[in-house]
């Protein structure tokens, strides 16, 4: 399930928000403070309140129309059969076929669909839809009657009989979208403490975390692990974290540790002692474990956590549980460089009202525009004992990735962030040196306690006297990937399929397919200038100077007919995962210096 259109009508700032067009991954609304962001994620609340629009022209009440949210969402037809057999009784579902027969054909047609879109609406009175039926079809007139469905736990059926045209479908969904959109607001959560019951399901609120951490650490202790995990690579002062009944009560409480060991519960700290932000993370890191595709907004993120915090959470939902939709609302430059964002909306205010601005991530233009209502300050390496410069961002995901799926889990203290420009390092003109100097005074500044600043750079097309050049100027600091870059690692045929397959509707390319188009683009000009290309996708010699990103991307486009784009922040992770599951013998050089990258810096 995830949210693809809004459209807010007469609520707090927003007299009219226009349609809003959100995706999957990381959606991000940005703005100055007080342009009407936190509105818009209260609109996608469950329970809207009745805060009409006011103005100079209307406030006073009777002039004032009760605020509407139009909502589109997307469900699958496997989640619908789900959220029918969850919720047993009697629906009317708007059907063309007649009979019996073609009724129950027609709807188990509908339930195999992988996309259904519904209309929906919201307001303080409640939701309802504005669509008979409510989800979108080619041609509504069709639909002149309806079939009943009844629903019971492990068995959905259709009932003989035509029936007058009604749609009670929509609630369905609208139950699924209550119990998988969640709401993460910037103020001080206070649920350290709650009744204990036996459950996994998130209240909106969040206040019933401690029952829902009680149950998960007895009923899935290896998910309640992993929270924990995360958490300590998100704060690393917290060790680790416990869920006890308290005594002569009942109630369970959470617990937050300084180490690992719990030795004493005195040790402990209840969580309503803990900084402002530890009780949202824990309450965000539960939603996206226990919950399918569900849809987490989170308001302004950076307010209450540090930017190297932010940074840590953010790469664990787009890493581990990227099945999930995200709307996140900050003016923090932070955030917008490191989300990745699938969509990027700006909010704006003149006066009364409010009005969103949809900008394309990849318009540098854009950010400029960001840049301006925001004004730009990087905190990268905050705390940090050691501090690993990367090239870019697609290292700062998949070299953390990398190593915590084949080692174990990164030593704490250990940072690894993005360089800004690598170029500046090795551009002609400039100060190499001087260069290196700034990164490090970067490092102690943000990181009093820092020990040590390692750099890594791909080799690119550096001639062995560039390297041994910039290694003299960083003092022996900088370490260079043994291939031209990170894709070099990534050249799989079965991998590029299973990815051109993930992202393109189309039949997947065989893995036969994409070797013989890797095989025909490596040989033109573009990538076989120096004739080193010899037919062999394993030959290390060209594995180490072919230029593998744009490779890809080519392929990608041919095997799709420019269907499917290869990103490389986004899908180099994709096709590293791939290789670890199914091939990790052809990642293992890239995981010895990842390994020696972070343990040596």
């Amino acid at each position: 399930m995830h949210l693809r259109k809004v459209q807010i009508k007469g609520f707090q700032s927003f007299e009219d928000s226009k349609v809003i067009n959100f995706s999957s991954g990381i959606n991000l609304i940005v703005g100055e403070n007080n342009s009407g962001k936190s509105a818009l994620l209260r609109a996608l609340r469950v329970s809207i309140q009745d805060d009409r629009h006011r103005s100079e022209g209307k406030f006073e009440e009777y002039e004032l129309t009760p605020p509407i949210v139009e909502l589109e969402i997307e469900i699958s037809g496997i989640e619908l059969r789900r959220a029918l057999m969850r919720s047993p009784g009697q629906v009317y579902v708007p059907i063309i076929a007649a009979g019996s027969e073609g009724q129950r054909l027609a709807f188990e047609s509908m339930l195999a669909l992988t996309e259904l879109v519904f209309a929906l609406r919201n307001s303080p009175g409640g939701p309802s839809s504005p669509n008979v039926p409510s989800w979108q079809v080619a041609d509504p007139g069709q639909y002149q009657h309806s079939a009943a469905v009844n629903s019971a736990p492990g068995n959905i059926a259709v009932i003989d009989g035509n029936y007058a045209l009604n749609d009670s479908l929509w609630p369905v969904v609208w139950g699924s979208w209550s119990a998988q959109a969640f709401h993460f607001n910037a103020e001080r959560f206070s649920i350290d403490r709650c009744t204990i019951s036996n459950t996994l399901a998130l209240g909106p609120s969040a206040a019933n975390l401690p029952a829902v951490l009680f149950t998960l650490s007895g009923d899935q202790g290896s998910k309640f692990d992993e929270l924990v995990k995360h958490l300590r690579e998100i704060f690393p002062s917290i060790g680790n974290l416990s869920v006890r009944p308290v005594p002569g009560t009942q109630d369970v409480e959470i617990r937050v540790w300084p180490t690992q060991e719990m030795n004493n519960v005195q040790l402990g700290f209840p969580l309503s002692q803990c900084g402002t932000g530890v009780g949202q993370v824990i309450a965000i890191l539960s939603a996206v474990i226990t919950s399918d595709h569900a849809v987490i907004a989170i308001d302004e993120i950076n307010s209450f956590l540090h930017p190297a915090a932010v940074k840590s959470l953010l790469r664990v939902i787009q890493t581990y549980y990227a099945s999930h939709q995200y709307i996140v609302s900050t003016h923090s430059p932070e955030v917008i460089s490191f989300a990745n964002p699938s969509t990027l909306h700006l909010v704006t205010r003149n006066g009364y009202k409010s009005s969103v601005t949809a900008l394309d991530p990849k318009d540098v233009q854009s950010f400029r525009e960001i840049a301006g209502q925001l004004g730009i300050t990087m905190s990268d390496v905050f705390a940090a004992e050691r501090i690993v410069w990367v090239e870019g961002q697609t290292e700062e995901l998949c070299f953390p990735f990398l190593y915590e799926a084949t080692v174990g889990a990164i030593p704490r203290g250990v940072k690894i962030s993005s360089v800004i420009a690598t170029g500046d390092f090795n551009a002609k003109g400039r100060d190499a040196k001087l260069i290196f100097d700034i990164y490090d005074r970067i490092s102690s500044a943000a990181a009093p306690l820092t020990k040590s600043v390692t750099f890594s750079f791909d080799s690119e097309s550096l001639s062995p006297a560039e390297k041994e050049d910039m290694g003299k100027r960083s003092r022996g600091k900088v370490k260079f990937l043994p291939r031209r870059h990170l894709e070099c690692f990534l050249i799989d045929p079965s991998a590029i399929a299973s990815l051109v397959g993930e992202k393109d509707s189309h039949p997947a390319p065989s893995p036969g397919d994409v070797e013989n188009e890797l095989c025909k683009i490596a040989v033109t000009g573009k990538f076989d200038g120096l004739k080193i290309w010899k037919g062999d996708l394993t030959d290390e010699n060209w594995l180490s100077t072919v230029d593998a990103a744009n490779l890809i991307k080519d392929v990608c486009a041919a095997l799709s007919d420019h269907r499917v784009s290869f990103s490389k922040g986004h899908d180099s992770l994709l096709l590293l995962q791939y290789l670890v599951r199914h091939e990790p013998k052809k990642v293992a050089p890239l995981v010895r210096y990842v390994k020696a990258l972070i343990e040596k810096s």
